[in-house]
């Protein structure tokens, strides 16, 4: 997590931007940072933080309220190049399909199997030693809400009214603990509507960004 935060404090210095969203892992790496350049008292790294900031179904393990015993045998399959199998592990375990998550897993596996010749599939699975530091960073160490309380009142989170109940249910706790901020569901949202470019979610983000 500090080098995603380091990431982010160098991403803001060569851009000059003063919007900052995240989604997912995103999510949890943008908040993260925002709080690490307020908690540090530094002028300079206070200095970083946006002028807005937005995250939609931050993935953030608040107070144990995610099961991540699945992490463990997802990254061994990783590293044992049972790309398939870890895939299935990551789809039950985070619970992004509501009716995938309930496949048994060598069933899921082998279904996954048949996307490993796509454009989508060979990135996901380019992308898996990577995915297993950016979860375990987001996941296995359990973090209080209140510790998120200092993050400014400008913050926006946002979640689907179609994704995973602790995706809502981390946007929400950190909408209470956050003084000033605000908090929108985007009807029929599922977590992949942002790569998925859900034009309902697109507008309610630009709602966020433009308005005065």
């Amino acid at each position: 997590m500090d080098t995603e935060i380091a990431d982010v404090a160098l991403m803001l210095e060569h851009t000059g931007a003063q919007n900052l969203f995240g989604h997912s892992l995103g999510g949890a790496v943008v908040l993260n940072a925002v709080r690490s350049f307020l908690d540090s008292g530094d002028p300079h790294c206070t200095g970083r933080v946006p002028q807005r900031l937005a995250v939609y179904d931050p993935a953030i393990n608040l107070d144990s309220s995610i099961d991540t015993e699945w992490l463990k045998a997802f990254s061994e399959d990783v590293e044992a190049g049972r790309s398939s199998r870890a895939l299935a592990r990551m789809q039950r375990g985070m619970k992004f399909s509501p009716t995938l998550s309930k496949v048994p897993l060598p069933m899921l596996a082998a279904l996954l199997a048949g996307t490993s010749r796509t454009k989508t599939g060979k990135l996901a699975r380019t992308m898996l030693p990577s995915g297993v530091g950016e979860l375990r960073a987001a996941l296995e160490e359990p973090q209080p809400a209140s510790s998120f309380a200092v993050l400014p009142p400008n913050t926006h989170f946002m979640a689907g009214s179609k994704s995973a109940e602790y995706f809502r249910s981390t946007a929400r706790k950190l909408h209470e603990v956050v003084p000033g901020s605000t908090y929108l569901e985007t009807p029929k949202g599922i977590h992949g509507s942002v790569p998925v470019a859900f034009k309902a979610l697109l507008d309610d983000i630009g709602d966020y960004f433009t308005r005065p």
